[in-house]
């Protein structure tokens, strides 16, 4: 441990999984990630199937010995870094991780401000937890192949901003569950929130460099209204450095009757998935290039700039849309995409 490093709680709870490899990330020289078992004794993990724990209070001596037969302590992440901003802008990032792994803010709230350990001040109501992560490994990752890179940074921030403003999760869009959320007109403050989590979700294309590039003299689409060859094959170029395909695709969500903004959108693109039943459920299955076309009409066109009618239209859905499309192309362009869980080792680079 390098002696000048301050050692700073995080209120990170998570498993036993992968714990030592954590501490082998190689982030950067003056940063290092370490962990405690869970000092509030407040969360545990069950010794035989790994089932979890969360209490609310503090236990007695009584209790904790008792726990102690079938349970062991949860552990703590620690950050130790040269001051406390640091450790809070890395901490900041493994939440963006963790909402990378997997979008949900209720499981993954906002993180609290680091605590300096040297203090040995146990904040109990920092260590209540709905769920103890196991997905540390992972989020550390993010954090550490990110911070080497300004525009990463940026992106995950924009995309936690842009979550914590609307999102629901992956679950919730399954076609099974058809519709689940209103896409009738919402009040006005909605707008302006929805709008926003698009704005500031539609900005990581561009933080990313994966913008479509088209102007007057090059247009995006021939009057034929298919893709100009020489912008299709610039923007799929740029796509395939973060390792994503000319052929992949995404699932656009269209749930219920499409909306005017749908309407306003030209050209069409995308097919009817497999599991649209023209009815509740209409959605598309888009190429990565496509959607990102659809994220840009939808921004120039109806957000980004003075609202009008078409702002009433937005939904949940649509915000999901654009999220879970960056959420692609930063775990590409971070190189973790296609994460394997059985073999972590191999993400270790020390």
């Amino acid at each position: 441990m390098v002696s000048d490093l301050k050692g700073y709680a995080t209120f990170n709870i998570f498993n036993d999984k992968n714990t030592e490899l954590i501490k082998k990330i190689d982030i950067k020289e003056n940063i290092l990630f370490d962990y405690r078992e869970d000092p509030s004794y407040l969360n545990w993990v069950d010794k035989k199937d790994k089932s979890t724990l969360m209490r609310q209070y503090q236990p007695t001596s009584d209790e904790v010995n008792k726990l102690l037969k079938d349970y062991n302590r949860a552990f703590e992440l620690i950050v130790y870094a040269p001051n406390e901003d640091i450790a809070q802008n890395i901490s900041n990032l493994i939440h963006g991780g963790r909402l990378l792994a997997y979008p949900n803010v209720f499981h993954n709230p906002s993180p609290k401000n680091v605590n300096d350990i040297q203090y040995d001040f146990i904040l109990y109501e920092n260590y209540r937890q709905d769920e103890i992560n196991e997905s540390m490994l992972f989020a550390c990752l993010v954090a550490a192949r990110s911070w080497k890179n300004k525009n990463l940074i940026y992106s995950i921030e924009k995309y936690r901003f842009s979550l914590q403003l609307d999102s629901f999760t992956p679950h919730s869009a399954s076609p099974i569950h058809g519709q689940v959320f209103s896409v009738e007109d919402r009040e006005y403050s909605y707008h302006v929130s929805a709008a926003y989590a698009f704005l500031s979700a539609y900005s990581i294309i561009e933080e990313l460099g994966l913008d479509i590039r088209s102007s007057q003299e090059k247009p995006r689409f021939t009057k034929s209204k298919e893709w100009n060859p020489v912008v299709k094959e610039d923007i799929i170029k740029r796509l395939s450095g973060i390792g994503v395909n000319e052929f992949e695709t995404i699932n656009w969500l269209i749930r219920g009757t499409p909306s005017e903004l749908y309407k306003s959108i030209k050209p069409k693109l995308g097919i009817n998935s497999k599991w649209s039943d023209g009815e509740i459920v209409n959605d598309q299955e888009m190429k990565i290039y496509d959607a990102i076309h659809y994220c840009s009409y939808i921004r120039n066109y109806f957000i980004g700039h003075k609202f009008d009618e078409v702002i009433s239209y937005i939904n949940p859905y649509d915000i999901h849309n654009v999220q879970m499309l960056v959420r692609r192309l930063i775990l590409g362009k971070l190189d973790l995409w296609s994460f394997d869980e059985d073999a972590p080792n191999k993400y270790i680079t020390n």
